[in-house]
């Protein structure tokens, strides 16, 4: 090959190293001998240089794509460059430490975004499936099946075995199937208003089938209104009740298996054809409120007294008088005889925080009663003519009613029930708030509408507990002093009464916001004069929601009245 073919064959920077090279030599070594080793030599050596250039780049790739190249071989200055930007950008310790360096972001930002928008979507897609996860755990534990119709069960719902509460109310089921075991997580079921039938007889009990002793979490069942005369016998076998409600069947009686579910707490069986409970009521010791209110009950166990956790006893609507014949209800509504006729037990449930009394033809409290724990007593619609003395022992009392009654007067012992917060004495034959009342210093609502309410005594005022006083339908004639000194009062109900004209001294009640406002709760608030002959100030003004419209109104009349009276 000649020399100048190898020159062709070789790159134009080579070609220039070796004319520089033979013009070197050519002036060191005036002859051409080995000029043909030389080229050979010089093609080895630069091949051997593109090999090594060839590896060097492969090798550079690797170390780009493995992280263990990068911390084991010696870093470039290219590489020291990189480092230094990434130094000073704060990033998670984790593999998002590979990301580039703010300046590479800088240079290339349209793919970032492109990046942050696909994370976002990603991120909202996991929100919706978290969602969609959380409604579909809801739905496996909760299924509400009211008002559907439905005559059996779906098979779907007795499948889900973590279902924990089901919703079965109003629809036309008969019973329930066998294969309702399969809910062994279930805790709240409600089946009221279903027209269920069970066969009388000693095993065979339609509605609920045996299988229902295996709902071993049962703790709430719900079955009022089913038109039952007879309780399952599966019902005693569920241990584990905590709630039973059984109102508004026809069942007349209570068997004594009732003593088995001895963690039943909340007992309701309101509205039935219950003459008395059996003696085993006194297992069921963790008892806390019991509802027989609308049963002709005409005795109750002395083993009601072992309920030592009851809290709450509802005997009301006509419960007990039924079985009065009607001479011993005349003598009793006029006071010529004490009612007996209540079961001396219920005055002996040392535990009891709550007892409803209303519509029971009673007259009187026994002292001998052991009440001392109760925190309200209800004896509305009943036949008092006082209020008794043998309340001042319940030491705990925060509220009675004895509205709709025959009082005539609040006697002064009442002081002596030094807890009480709210006093309930409507519909009565009341003439007078006394002075007394103001001993009462927890006291915050006095409800004394729809009596003969004309006079309000000196020092009613001192009272400074109260917040709400309604003395609507009553015979005021006038808002006395007394009234107007109770700067606290938030709520003062003075409608149909005869009221003509407001004192001045209206505007020192700080504590009435508004007129004529009834709050979210349809509770009265603020001061109210509906109903009244009422000549000064003009209707425009009293009628009105804005208080400070009748407080700007009374404060000019008693500036103009000072003026005229100086002026005289």
């Amino acid at each position: 090959m000649s020399s100048s073919n190898r020159q062709a064959s070789l790159s134009p920077g080579e070609q220039q190293r070796a004319k520089s090279r033979s013009s070197s030599r050519s002036h060191r070594t005036p002859s051409n001998t080995g000029t043909h080793d030389e080229d050979k030599q010089r093609e080895k050596t630069a091949s051997q240089a593109s090999k090594r250039n060839t590896r060097e780049i492969k090798s550079t790739k690797r170390s780009d794509t493995s992280p263990s190249s990068r911390s084991t071989n010696p870093p470039s200055s290219k590489s020291n460059t990189s480092k230094k930007q990434r130094s000073n950008v704060k990033t998670p310790t984790s593999s998002s430490s590979k990301s580039k360096s703010p300046s590479s972001k800088s240079k290339s930002p349209s793919p970032n975004r492109k990046g942050g928008s696909k994370r976002k979507k990603t991120s909202i897609s996991t929100s919706d499936t978290e969602n969609k996860q959380t409604s579909q755990a809801n739905d496996s534990e909760r299924q509400d099946l009211s008002s559907r119709g439905l005559s059996t069960v779906p098979a779907e719902i007795l499948e889900l075995v973590s279902l924990r509460c089901l919703i079965l109310s109003n629809n036309n089921l008969s019973g329930l199937p066998t294969g309702i075991r399969s809910l062994i997580n279930l805790e709240y079921l409600d089946i009221s208003r279903n027209p269920l039938r069970v066969k009388n007889g000693l095993d065979d009990y339609f509605c609920l089938p045996r299988e229902f002793r295996y709902l071993r979490n049962l703790h709430t069942l719900i079955m009022a209104e089913c038109t039952l005369k007879h309780i399952p016998a599966a019902v005693w076998n569920t241990i584990s009740l905590q709630t039973l409600d059984l109102s508004r069947n026809k069942i007349s009686y209570i068997v004594g298996e009732i003593g088995n579910l001895i963690n039943l707490r909340h007992l309701r069986l309101s509205q039935m054809d219950l003459d008395t409970l059996p003696p085993e009521i006194g297992f069921c010791e963790k008892l806390k409120t019991i509802d027989l209110t609308s049963n002709p009950i005409d005795n109750l166990p002395e083993t009601l007294v072992e309920c030592r956790q009851l809290y709450e006893f509802k005997i009301n609507y006509q419960t007990f008088y039924k079985l009065l014949d009607n001479y011993m209800i005349q003598l009793i509504d006029e006071g010529k005889i004490h009612s007996e006729h209540i079961p001396q037990v219920i005055f002996e449930l040392e535990g009891l925080q709550v007892l409803d009394l209303n519509t029971t033809k009673l007259n009187s409290i026994p002292n001998q009663h052991t009440l001392f724990n109760l925190n309200e007593l209800y004896l509305s619609n009943n036949s008092f003519f006082d209020i008794p003395e043998s309340l001042c022992t319940m030491e705990q009392l925060r509220i009675l009613d004895m509205s709709n009654n025959r009082l005539q007067t609040i006697p002064e012992y009442c002081i002596k029930i030094e807890r009480l917060k709210t006093l309930i004495l409507s519909q009565n034959n009341l003439t007078t708030l006394p002075s007394h009342i103001a001993h009462l210093s927890t006291l915050k609502n006095l409800i004394v509408n729809h009596n003969q309410i004309n006079t309000i005594e000196n020092g009613f005022s001192q009272n400074r507990s109260l917040l709400t006083l309604d003395l609507s339908y009553n015979n005021l004639e006038i808002i006395p002093n007394e009234l107007c000194n109770l700067e606290q009062l938030e709520t003062l109900d003075l409608r149909y009464n005869q009221i003509e004209n407001l004192p001045l001294s209206i505007r020192h009640m700080k504590g009435l916001k508004s007129m004529n406002i009834i709050d979210e709760n349809f509770q009265r608030i603020g001061l109210h004069l509906l109903g009244n002959p009422i000549k000064d100030p003009p209707s425009y003004i009293w009628k009105s929601a804005f208080i400070k419209t009748l407080f700007d109104y009374i404060e000019t009349k008693e500036k103009k009245s000072f003026k005229s009276f100086l002026s005289s």
